[in-house]
């Protein structure tokens, strides 16, 4: 009997071939994750939305998906969408997304640093203030020990620990 070329020569040894269902496995992920990118640039807000580059027939089918509620012409949209998105494009704009998200940490962190800084303003007093004027000195010292010291008391703590947010944050804005 004449052997196949595409058969093994042992029949014995595994097969290294995906089989059908793998196959299947493998072009539905794909297209999950491509459903994936276009809802996520659905979802985003009309600001980011507008950064993007996007063709004008791509922009006006994701302006559809952006309209519609969640529902079976939505989700018949998106896989519209997705079946026509190339590799290439489906790339760039997960970068895209993965660049606001990127934006997002680092606008993250510095919020993180700020509140630190409000923390210990109002923990340590004097000393911080005097460490905070250091690093930018235009920082209003008067304004600075007033709002530490009502964010301490009681009375309209609260209120005194968000201005005092906000005139850090002020801070770091003027010293660049």
């Amino acid at each position: 009997m004449k052997r196949r070329a595409d058969e093994p020569e042992d029949p014995d040894a595994p097969d290294d071939r995906p089989s059908r269902t793998g196959q299947r496995m493998a072009r539905r992920a794909v297209i999950e994750a491509t459903r994936a990118v276009v809802e996520a640039a659905a979802a985003l807000p009309a600001e980011r939305y507008d950064r993007l580059a996007l063709s004008p027939e791509l922009r006006n089918e994701i302006n559809i998906v952006r309209n519609l509620k969640a529902s079976g012409a939505r989700n018949r949209q998106v896989a519209h969408i997705a079946k026509g998105l190339s590799d290439a494009r489906q790339v760039e704009l997960q970068s895209a997304l993965e660049s606001f998200a990127a934006d997002d940490a680092a606008l993250l962190a510095h919020e993180v640093k700020l509140n630190d800084w409000r923390d210990r303003l109002i923990a340590d007093g004097d000393p911080a203030i005097e460490a905070l004027v250091k690093i930018c000195p235009r920082a209003d010292r008067q304004r600075l020990r007033q709002l530490t010291r009502q964010a301490r008391d009681g009375d309209g703590a609260a209120k005194a620990r968000r201005t005092l947010f906000k005139v850090v944050r002020a801070a770091f804005e003027s010293k660049g």
